[in-house]
């Protein structure tokens, strides 16, 4: 016996789609190029297109390429049926947009414990005042001592970014190295390879 297993968001696009279908008189349209998204229309309903879209959006930018790819299709869909104006309904089931609650957990908090890091080592493991010389004495070395450990982060992401430039570059040359030895062919393709890779370790 098959069975089928759905999750959450294929039972919503199921009801979705009954509704619509049987309740509103809506049909399916056929949209070439496009995936995990369902178009119905109807021409006497409040919205002649209605696009479910399951796909899934995690910022700003990718929402506003859908819109654009969205209104790409509507217009042409508009030459197709010679119509002057049509009313879509967009239904997003997967926006993922960052929580304010990752950022405090994973943002928010983390530098706070770096910022008050001495004070807590003083309170929990010497069990002494946290602020011995008082909290603006502490807050403007903590402030100067936060920007240091989060300037470090950012000039260390960015060193291993220029690695993998690095990377980047002996990839595209290699690729070039084999594409010659291709041409070549025969005995002239191994020379090519091997004197090849010696260039490219050079550089």
């Amino acid at each position: 016996m098959g069975t089928i297993v759905m999750n959450k968001n294929d039972d919503i696009i199921m009801r979705l789609v009954h509704y619509f279908i049987t309740e509103c008189d809506y049909s399916p349209v056929v949209v070439n190029g496009i995936k995990d998204e369902i178009w119905l229309e109807n021409n006497e309903g409040p919205y002649k297109i209605i696009r479910i879209n399951s796909n899934h959006i995690h910022n700003n930018e990718q929402l506003r390429i859908d819109m654009y790819k969205t209104f790409n299709i509507m217009k042409q869909i508009k030459k197709q049926t010679f119509s002057l104006s049509m009313n879509v309904l967009n239904i997003f089931l997967d926006l993922g947009f960052v929580n304010a609650i990752y950022v405090i957990v994973l943002i928010a908090i983390p530098l706070l414990l770096i910022f008050l890091k001495e004070p807590l080592i003083r309170k929990f493991e010497e069990h002494e005042e946290m602020f011995p010389n008082g909290f603006g004495a502490f807050f403007v070395e903590g402030f100067f001592e936060l920007f240091e450990v989060v300037l470090s982060f950012i000039t260390n992401t960015m060193s291993f970014l220029r690695v993998g430039g690095f990377v980047l570059s002996h990839a595209g040359m290699m690729l070039v190295v084999y594409t010659l030895a291709e041409m070549v062919g025969g005995v002239g393709e191994l020379a090519v390879i091997l004197f090849g890779n010696i260039f490219v370790m050079c550089l």
